[in-house]
């Protein structure tokens, strides 16, 4: 597996952090990606598994990384449910999504550096080049803002729908729970018999490390920041009112 530039010094700077759940649940997203990798053509199932393995340890991660840094809220995420593991997918789908926008509409261009300043160990900061001329715009802490509609914050609600309705499930629950059973019809034989993966699942270890390397990105992010940051807040709130852990609250219902 080759990694880039800035993928290998997030990575790196995440083993030097100090010794804690979050830290190893990332160090065991990367291990699991470099087995399943070996595995392809040779027991594609297994293969398939460690991918999935992979991203639900990075989704441990960042509940672990909330938790450690006592967000509010945050003593309600569960990184032992599978159901709030592959719901940290679809909020974060949804999240690239609607920044994805930002960019597209507003000429937006975020880019991710390594900053070393004279300090040791660098720290991961998001540069904006924004739309109004070649000014760039890099701040203290990456989340430190927060995404409204109206006077009400996002729950990112609509979007959430939409990722459920384009996948063809009934609401984003639906959703999230079928993409938590997907190990299951990997592992374990059914009325249709027993399960076989044919083809090396070369796509999915793909799309699986790409997602494992935007956690990594998120969970430094937050890591090396022990103050707390806005929009991790915010993020945290939609996340359970999604889930149905906690009404919307202050949320906005519909955006």
């Amino acid at each position: 597996m080759e990694f880039e530039e800035i993928e290998l010094g997030v990575i790196q700077r995440i083993k030097k952090l100090p010794k804690c759940k979050s830290r190893f649940c990332f160090q065991s997203a990367v291990h699991h990606l470099e087995k399943a990798e070996k595995l392809l053509g040779v027991d594609n199932a297994m293969a398939a598994f460690r991918a999935i393995t992979a991203e639900e340890e990075a989704a441990t991660g960042l509940m672990c990384c909330l938790q450690e840094l006592n967000y509010p809220n945050a003593d309600k995420l569960q990184p032992r449910s599978h159901l709030h593991k592959n719901a940290v997918a679809a909020l974060l789908a949804v999240l690239g999504h609607d920044f994805g926008l930002l960019i597209r509409d507003h000429g937006f261009e975020f880019t991710l550096v390594m900053k070393k300043d004279g300090l040791e160990p660098p720290t991961l900061h998001i540069r904006n080049k924004a739309f109004f001329g070649d000014h760039v715009m890099v701040p203290d802490m990456p989340f430190n803002f927060l995404a409204s509609t109206g006077d009400k914050l996002r729950s990112f609600s609509t979007s959430l729908s939409v990722l459920a309705t384009e996948a063809g499930a009934k609401n984003i629950l639906d959703y999230i729970r079928r993409e938590a059973n997907i190990r299951n019809h990997i592992l374990y034989a059914s009325g249709m018999g027993v399960p076989m993966v044919l083809d090396p699942p070369a796509q999915l270890l793909n799309a699986k490390w790409k997602r494992v390397i935007a956690c990594h990105y998120i969970y430094l992010s937050i890591k090396q920041y022990p103050s707390h940051q806005l929009f991790l807040q915010q993020a945290i709130d939609a996340f359970l009112a999604m889930l149905k852990v906690l009404p919307m609250g202050e949320l906005h219902p519909e955006s």
